[in-house]
């Protein structure tokens, strides 16, 4: 394999840096040929290797599903237990996403300074503590704690985890990975978690099942992060910023051997080096709000915010609707609220199809499944017979799920990797301000009329529609950024994806 001479990129600061310095951001480190990192890991593929981080990070975020779920199907139990009124049941929704909030926020900055694999074992641990310890809450203030807790792992684990996973992946099958980890997985964990309640509630007929369901939602993390430690590496492109050129050569060469194309490995996993790299001491999470990034924290922030809304709000108010509708009991609720998570994963695999189509791609996707969204939560009060408000709701569940994920695949590829966690973890966070207050806000609108519920729920939609329409960016078939000055917020150049004579 010859390659074609590369310029080599040297390092400025992501504040400093201006799109027009570009032409004076090259540099010789003596590997002037070297394939970039993008190449080497298209050239190693898609195999065993990503095969085995699909299990680890799907264990992560069924974990994640299943706790941002379960309270919402124990509403009937805890107003046993201590008597919760509707208000009260939905501080103790939301205090969770007040949790999700700080750990966005910490987890971010741990992800681009102290490092991805990291970050993802120690909010892993945290989590199972967390998770385990709120089983055994003697008191709603003691649960409200220990929930805040396992929101505060969560917010740690996920951007992370969504960032590495991305950053492993070949660039041509980051938008399928990414939705499988973060719309088919996090499925699961709500369907499952449901069927561990039907479970219990058969074996266990005291007013204790639900402490044996909360601990059970720790169960795919204690075999999670045990795979993670001893199979998950660090992300090639966080230690190519950080200039360990050994270890990520190292680390291409071991997954190239893995999925069994050594012989597609170009240059022995040589990879180009960067002139600097991010120098620690420099670093600074503002640089999302620089001129080059502030376009994307500015949409990502927007569009989270209305996923979340949506998303969370669906699920904190779905089982009390059916419960003053239908008059349903704890069994019933959780059948339909395991079918609604079961009917994510089918708008799931049409927004995998639709976001790698030429000439569709991610943002157009998200703008179609917001609009049919918007739609349906309109029409949604209006089935009045059990049988049709179950498959309305169903519609309407997998028709707001897509577009949340297909966000995080277009803020992994929008942010650079110096502030990738960083980003995704902030944009993520300001969701989660708007999520604390939504399960409130819609326990008001429930009190009130169904029909008020789901027509907010549409007008928050619709938000989703205007910001994306007026969003120009594509990611399709882009290579992922390194450094905030690569990522061009000006609408007027034209984005293609890198070729080998990169910047």
């Amino acid at each position: 394999f010859t390659p074609p001479i590369c310029e080599v990129v040297s390092f400025v600061s992501p504040m400093s840096a201006k799109n027009g310095d570009r032409a004076n951001l090259e540099g010789n480190t003596g590997n002037v040929g070297a394939p970039s990192l993008e190449d080497q890991i298209n050239a190693v593929g898609f195999g065993r290797f990503q095969w085995i981080m699909l299990g680890i990070f799907g264990l992560l975020v069924v974990a994640d599903g299943m706790e941002l779920v379960v309270i919402s199907i124990l509403y009937m139990a805890l107003r046993d237990e201590w008597g919760l009124s509707q208000i009260e049941e939905g501080y103790l929704a939301g205090v969770i996403f007040v949790g999700v909030l700080i750990g966005n926020l910490i987890g971010g900055y741990l992800g681009d300074t102290w490092g991805r694999r990291n970050t993802v074992l120690f909010s892993g641990v945290f989590f199972i503590i967390a998770a385990a310890a709120s089983a055994f809450a003697p008191d709603i203030i003691t649960l409200a704690i220990f929930r805040m807790l396992v929101g505060f792992a969560i917010g740690c684990k996920l951007p992370v985890a969504m960032s590495i996973a991305m950053e492993l992946c070949p660039t041509h099958y980051r938008g399928k990975l990414g939705m499988v980890v973060v719309g088919i997985a996090f499925s699961i964990g709500e369907v499952f978690v449901c069927l561990v309640g039907m479970v219990i509630l058969q074996v266990d007929h005291s007013h204790n099942w639900w402490r044996w369901l909360l601990l059970g939602c720790a169960l795919p993390d204690i075999f999670g992060v045990p795979l993670a430690w001893v199979y998950m590496p660090e992300s090639p492109h966080f230690l190519l910023s950080r200039g360990r050129h050994e270890e990520l050569s190292d680390q291409i060469r071991q997954v190239a051997k893995l999925n069994g194309q050594e012989d597609a490995m170009l240059q022995d996993g040589r990879v180009r080096q960067l002139v600097e790299e991010t120098d620690v001491d420099k670093w600074q999470w503002t640089a999302i709000f620089s001129p080059q990034l502030s376009g994307i924290t500015t949409f990502c922030s927007v569009v989270w915010c209305v996923c979340a809304i949506c998303y969370h709000g669906h699920v904190f108010v779905y089982p009390l609707v059916l419960e003053q509708r239908f008059h349903m009991d704890v069994g019933d609720e959780l059948w339909a609220v395991a079918l609604a998570g079961a009917a994510e994963i089918p708008g799931v695999l049409i927004g995998m199809w639709l976001i790698d189509l030429e000439g569709v791609g991610r943002r157009a996707t998200a703008i179609a499944f917001f609009s049919l969204a918007c739609v349906t939560a309109l029409c949604v009060p209006l089935f009045t017979s059990p049988t049709a408000f179950f498959v309305a709701n169903m519609l309407l569940k997998t028709l707001i799920n897509a577009p949340f994920c297909i966000l995080y695949v277009m803020a992994s590829e929008l942010y650079p990797t110096t502030h990738r966690a960083s980003g995704i973890a902030f944009c993520s966070s300001t969701s989660r301000v708007a999520g604390s207050v939504t399960p409130i806000m819609l326990a008001w609108c429930v009190a009130q009329s169904v029909t008020l519920t789901y027509q907010v729920l549409a007008a928050i939609l619709g938000v989703g529609v205007l910001a994306t329409l007026l969003y120009g960016h594509e990611t399709l078939n882009h290579n992922l950024k390194t450094f905030a000055f690569e990522a061009v917020e000006d609408e007027d150049e034209e984005r293609t994806p890198l070729k080998s004579s990169t910047r």
